[in-house]
């Protein structure tokens, strides 16, 4: 159970950097214009990037879960149904991509015991499945080795969101989430998970044992781990343009 938000940003406009040509008496007095142009531009230009982002931010832990921290403790152990309905009402237009976001508070990544509960070399390559010494306590499942290890994957964020506008649903596109160098270079091609998340204690999502690590975005995104307490990763992206007043209904499952 994390505490967590979970929103809609909209970026639009570009980032453009402008310099006209200046005669002065020194190439270094030149340079020095240049930079204060480019400065300006820049400052003006993040100025109206900021006024065009359009956010909606519901909490939803102490929406979907009432009664008292053990009861919620309870009901998060319990088998019972894990689903809870969120309506949002679009205050302005949102142009797509719309990029889904979760938010966590006071959840520590940065911990210096998780952050270092991870084996890079058996994220990486195949060959080095077995190097689980710096996963521990989620190293071995038996005498088999857990892949991906480590506490930070075995935390995996497992709530699931799903949308509705009207009778249609809202198709997420989970795909390139996450850094393109960390897919290509940091989660092997050839690594497939196994015995993940087959302990006594779940700590978070499964994965499909039938897809890549280098295709497991959920999981990539995740394993970045953020400097604060208070961070928000990409969940995906809504492809189609909401309309002042829309009413997104939103479905979740795992919270």
């Amino acid at each position: 159970m994390y505490t967590n938000f979970y929103s809609f940003i909209l970026n639009t406009g570009d980032l453009g950097i402008h310099g006209d040509q200046c005669c002065l008496y020194s190439y270094r007095s030149c340079f020095s214009l240049l930079l204060h142009v480019i400065y300006f531009y820049m400052a003006a230009d993040r100025m109206s990037i900021v006024f065009q982002v359009v956010e909606v931010v519901d909490r939803y832990d102490d929406a979907c879960v009432s009664g008292s921290k053990s009861d919620k403790i309870k009901y998060i152990q319990g088998s019972g149904d894990k689903s809870c309905r969120r309506k949002l009402t679009i205050k302005k237009p949102m142009k797509a991509p719309i990029y889904i976001y979760y938010q966590l508070d006071n959840f520590y990544q940065n911990h210096r015991r998780y952050v270092k509960s991870r084996s890079d070399q058996q994220l990486r390559s195949k060959k080095s499945e077995n190097d689980v010494s710096t996963c521990q306590p989620e190293d071995m499942n038996g005498n088999k080795p857990i892949v991906p290890c480590g506490l930070i994957a075995w935390s995996l964020f497992n709530d699931t969101y799903s949308f509705a506008l009207g009778n249609k649903n809202l198709t997420v596109n989970k795909k390139d989430i996450s850094w393109k160098s960390d897919r290509d270079h940091k989660f092997g091609k050839d690594v497939f998970p196994k015995n993940f998340q087959s302990g006594g204690i779940i700590g978070g999502a499964t994965l499909n044992e039938s897809i890549p690590l280098s295709e497991q975005e959920d999981l990539i995104v995740w394993m970045r781990t953020a400097a604060l307490p208070t961070f928000r990763k990409l969940y995906g992206r809504i492809e189609q343009d909401l309309n002042a007043n829309d009413e997104i209904i939103v479905n979740l499952m795992n919270y």
